[in-house]
């Protein structure tokens, strides 16, 4: 008879130990050094291993690991987004620092809306970090049937740890009004988003504080796809060249596409900061210090949004109950080389 490949008997023959090591690799426990943990979890990882979380509840202690997902599609804002990159790495340092167990996960959400992540079934963790935009589908499944908790980072949850993109975007117009400028263009993205669909709020609350008329001739709204060419020349054609009467400030999305304008707009003759104040938002010191001239900026501390996280997620974990919770963290503006006050 053919031994079954999905058994905790055959993870351990795989590996070459007990069923008794495999089972202490699987729920965490200790005397099972890291490099042997991590193998048995990729090997049933590979077979298709489910460990059972009512029995892994009933046969070990408290599952301490905790998971970080990505939820991206690889085709477009996965690998041209360096924060996820980045968050991945405070995510990994900050639970080597405390000592706890851990696992990372990218799932493409271009994937069929009846898959799942690994993680939500594996039952090898006891609490799981989400970044990016997940979909209604395996939104709902978290909040129904996920039976760990669930902190979420940039989109909002139960439980979330955001950036406050409303209030962050409105203290930059207001920097940007009290600087001279009286015609602001602003570079959107999908407001499928949270993150976009706040900080657009945010513009045009602003903008009606300052006494100011919102322009939809000065808006562009990019989707999240890797088209960046078109993106940039789209944006920088309809909300400057194409006005006689232009913007003198641009609020851009992202440092891929405010570098892109950046350049385009200097090889078409646009003199910036002395012309045109360009600034990006939300993006990370990484992303505008490593290129010429150095963009300003409203930026995200990702270790302090992840370390917020990880901070709710262990409450959660070890029985603090609330009826929910949301941590907004504000951005900083910094000003580097691309604005200026005007008169």
């Amino acid at each position: 008879m053919r031994q079954k490949k999905n058994t905790l008997k055959y993870v351990a023959e795989k590996a070459g130990i007990s069923v008794a090591a495999a089972s202490y690799a699987l729920s965490g426990n200790n005397g099972v050094s890291r490099e042997m943990r991590a193998k048995i979890r990729k090997i049933a990882s590979e077979v298709g291993y489910r460990p059972s979380m009512a029995a892994r509840c009933l046969k070990s202690k408290k599952i301490h690991d905790i998971g970080f997902i990505v939820f991206e599609s690889y085709n477009t804002n996965f690998l041209a987004n360096p924060s996820f990159a980045e968050m991945m790495v405070h995510f990994i340092e900050i639970c080597k620092t405390l000592g706890i167990g851990f696992q990372v996960e990218w799932f493409d959400i271009s994937r069929p809306g009846t898959d799942l992540p690994q993680m939500f079934t594996s039952g090898l963790v006891g609490g799981i970090i989400t970044a990016g935009y997940m979909g209604e589908k395996l939104k709902r499944f978290t909040e129904t049937r996920l039976d760990v908790p669930i902190v979420n980072v940039y989109e909002e949850g139960k439980y979330s740890v955001c950036v406050d993109t409303f209030e962050g975007t409105a203290a930059l117009v207001r920097y940007l009004v009290e600087n001279g400028h009286r015609r602001i263009g602003y570079v959107d993205c999908s407001h499928e988003y949270d993150i976009f669909r706040s900080s657009y709020k945010g513009f045009r609350s602003a903008l009606e504080e300052m006494g100011l008329e919102y322009n939809d001739e000065y808006r562009a709204e990019m989707p999240l796809d890797n088209d960046l060419i078109s993106h940039v020349t789209l944006a920088c054609e309809k909300i400057y060249l194409n006005h006689k009467i232009r913007p003198t400030a641009i609020i851009s999305s992202g440092s891929n596409l405010s570098r892109g304008m950046l350049a385009y707009l200097t090889e078409k003759g646009v003199r910036i900061p002395e012309e045109l104040s360009l600034i990006t938002r939300y993006t990370v010191p990484r992303d505008n210090l490593f290129n010429y001239p150095q963009l300003s900026a409203l930026e995200i501390n990702l270790n302090s949004l992840i370390s917020n996280a990880v901070d709710l997620l262990r409450s959660l974990m070890n029985g603090k109950d609330f009826t929910s919770k949301k941590i907004l963290l504000m951005p900083e503006f910094v000003h580097r080389s691309t604005d200026r006050k005007i008169n």
